[in-house]
């Protein structure tokens, strides 16, 4: 996720062009979704029955920042029964009102549309003024919308905890989940600005992993601690035409992109499993997204390849790194570095620790990103055999205190795809950190003295909120 450790200010809005009109909306016919039946994979188990367990399906990986944006207009497009959107950050920028004008016309169109933004991560859609007007504009259209756990809901004010998961439902059919939150800093190609995010989604397919996100979605959605946007009483500047206007600008826009064609839908078949995390406010707390990272690489029989932002290990995960290495299984971390990182506190921790984490796990590789973009990918391949893509940082956050959701398929020709994917940027754009006789030589590789004086600045008091980086 892009770090929020003090909340901003109002998120400047972007404009559009004048953009060409929509078509009246009109009610959809119900019955099957409009591009077929869906379908069921022919995927089957893995021998050793390793930890998945899930259901056939297809699956389609987007490391492209535009192509996702792309993917998830046609996902809402193509709708005619039910979609449900969930993200951390969704900014009030093109990019978000294009979104919010897309299930708007959906809900007219009597798609039943439920959606459901994070108060921290998403702080000028969950202000009373302004932001929230875009949100009640929803609601007053039958949408169910939700602000997950604003800071005071209850008497006990909110610390820690987020909804991290980033979600995209379509007819309990197809399901869109990944890193990328929603605004321009996602989306935009880096040809517009090298400094944006370096992330990955995944498109999958299948009724079970639909039922098994939803199960997702509710149980963050239900927690007593979240507001429900209401109609607005008195809707004196209705800001329906700005969503509007975004929304067809973006699809007119989308419709010309190479990755707007007919056929779509997921290609790699394979068994696929959906793993959640809840938000430390459910007592039980379900943590299987960690613990199915951990049994992965720990049972890792030929290497492990991973893309991560942010690398804070916890006591358990480091033991599945360590008895992956004590059975000599090469493990190929990218992360980022002092020139790449959102997270100046996890840069200072990860900074202090690496050198820890090469003399207590041997196989170990790290390389990090020289930047400008921001790697903000969260996945990992396993043995070349499952493909693992999704929100789960390797942090405390995402281990015990964040809602955390991603997707693991068995499919060689995927796991082939995200390795090459992975590899082809350690190639072209990293550092190795290492150990050369005992000294570790890292980030002095770079350019950043800058940015190495201010993280070592901070990597004692980092150290004091370890456990909630």
């Amino acid at each position: 996720m892009a770090r929020v450790w003090v909340l901003p200010s109002l998120l400047f809005v972007v404009g559009c062009a004048t953009p060409p009109p929509l078509p009246a909306s009109a009610p959809i016919e119900r019955g099957t979704a409009a591009w077929g039946d869906c379908r069921k994979g022919e995927g089957l188990p893995m021998a050793d029955g390793r930890v998945l367990r899930g259901d056939n399906g297809f699956a389609e990986y987007l490391p492209e920042n535009d192509t996702s944006w792309v993917r998830r207009l046609q996902m809402i497009e193509s709708a005619t029964r039910k979609i449900r959107v969930q993200y951390f950050i969704l900014e009030p920028d093109a990019y978000g009102k294009a979104l919010l004008g897309a299930l708007l016309v959906k809900q007219r169109a009597g798609v039943q549309v439920s959606l459901m933004v994070d108060a921290v991560g998403s702080p000028a859609l969950s202000k009373p003024l302004l932001g929230k007007d875009y949100l009640e504009e929803l609601a007053s259209a039958g949408a169910e919308v939700h602000i997950f756990a604003p800071l005071f809901a209850t008497l006990r004010p909110r610390l820690f905890g987020s909804n991290h998961d980033k979600l995209v439902i379509v007819d309990d059919c197809l399901v869109l989940t990944g890193g990328r939150n929603v605004g321009r800093r996602y989306f935009d190609a880096p040809s517009v600005d090298p400094k944006v995010y370096a992330d990955a989604d995944i498109l999958v397919e299948g009724a079970k992993l639909a039922s098994w996100a939803n199960g997702a979605y509710r149980a963050e959605a239900e927690l007593a601690r979240n507001r429900r946007v209401r109609p607005e009483v008195a809707n004196r500047k209705s800001r329906a035409p700005e969503l509007l206007a975004a929304y067809a600008t973006a699809l007119a826009t989308a419709k010309r992109h190479p990755a707007w064609r007919k056929d779509w839908r997921p290609r790699h078949a394979g068994l696929i499993r959906i793993f959640d995390g809840e938000s430390r406010f459910h007592s039980p707390q379900i943590r299987d997204a960690s613990f199915a990272t951990e049994d992965l690489i720990r049972g890792a029989k030929r290497g492990v390849v991973i893309s991560n932002p942010y690398v804070v290990l916890s006591a358990d995960m480091l033991d599945a790194f360590r008895a992956a290495a004590k059975r000599g299984i090469p493990i190929t971390l990218l992360t980022n570095s002092p020139l790449s990182t959102d997270s100046l506190p996890t840069q200072a921790v990860f900074q202090r620790e690496w050198p820890s984490l090469l003399r207590e796990i041997p196989t170990l590789r790290i390389f990090a990103s020289k930047g400008p973009a921001k790697l903000h990918a969260k996945s990992m391949v396993i043995d070349d055999d499952v493909a693992v893509v999704g929100s789960y940082n390797l942090d405390s956050l995402s281990d015990r205190i964040n809602s955390e959701l991603f997707v693991a398929v068995e499919s060689k020709p995927l796991a082939r795809e995200i390795s090459t994917h992975i590899k082809r940027q350690i190639r072209d754009n990293t550092v190795e950190y290492r150990l050369v006789e005992g000294r570790a030589v890292g980030a002095e590789q770079l350019d950043a003295a800058k940015e190495i004086r201010r993280i070592r600045w901070l990597e004692d008091a980092a150290q004091i909120f370890r456990d909630k980086l």
